[in-house]
Parts: C-alpha cells; structure tokens; sequence
C-alpha cells in the first residue's frame, strides 16, 4: 500500500479517535481516565491527569499530521499547523457540548505536545535527509 494512503489513514484514525473522545458522555470520559489513570500507576489527581492527558493525545495527533504533510512532500510545519487547528477545533466543539467546557490551558498543552512532535520529526527528517547525502 502507497505510503500516502497509509499516513492518511493514520491521520484520520487519530483525528477520529480525538473527536469520538471529545463526543464521550460525562460517565464514559471519566470510567475511561480513570481506568487509564489506573493502569499507567498514575499518582496525581484525576483532573490533573485528564488535562495533562492533552500533551500525550496530541504528541500522537502532530505525529499524525506532521508524517502526513512529509508523505505529502509538505514542509513539516504545515503539518504542526494543520494539528494546532484540529487542537483549536477540538476545544472549541466543546463550547456547544453541555458536559464539556473549552479550556484555554488545554488549548496550551495541546500545542505544547505538536512542538515536541515537531521538533522529533524534525530531528528525524533532518537524520534520513543526511544519510542520503
């Protein structure tokens, strides 16, 4: 299968998988963090948890956006922007959702976890560009 289709895929399965976070009832978004909470052997609270939660879910969605643009021969950065959007559009769907509430410090980490992607891809890029050399 082309590369392309591949990270395309990867990146719809991850924003698919924000959004179907993002629509979760009050019940089912708090069962799912504890369990997780739980199983990593996290020992902070549980709303710290699910806001520090922001960096590594969108670690993974600037993976997702940023290997995309490169399959695309995209600079890198696009695909940052792109994510930091997805991130802007995320909260914001929850403005209208009567259990969830937009948060800016969310919004933050939500950046904070796509630079470090960004600067890992770019890492890696910059690695593969030298070996060809």
């Amino acid at each position: 299968m082309n590369k392309k289709y591949i990270a395309g895929l990867f990146a719809l399965a991850v924003f698919s998988a924000v959004l179907f976070l993002t629509f979760q009832g009050p019940q089912e978004t708090t069962s799912l963090s504890e369990s997780v909470r739980t199983w990593i052997g996290y020992k902070g609270d549980s709303v710290h948890f699910r806001s520090d939660v922001h960096y590594i879910e969108y670690f993974i969605v600037g993976v997702a956006s940023i290997v995309l643009a490169w399959t695309l021969g995209w600079r890198l950065w696009v695909g940052a922007i792109i994510a930091c959007g997805f991130g802007l559009l995320d909260e914001t769907f929850k403005i209208f959702l009567p259990t969830r509430e937009f948060s800016g410090i969310d919004l933050i980490k939500d950046v904070i976890g796509i630079a470090v992607a960004l600067g890992i891809l770019t890492l890696v890029k910059h690695v593969k560009d030298k070996q060809k050399q």
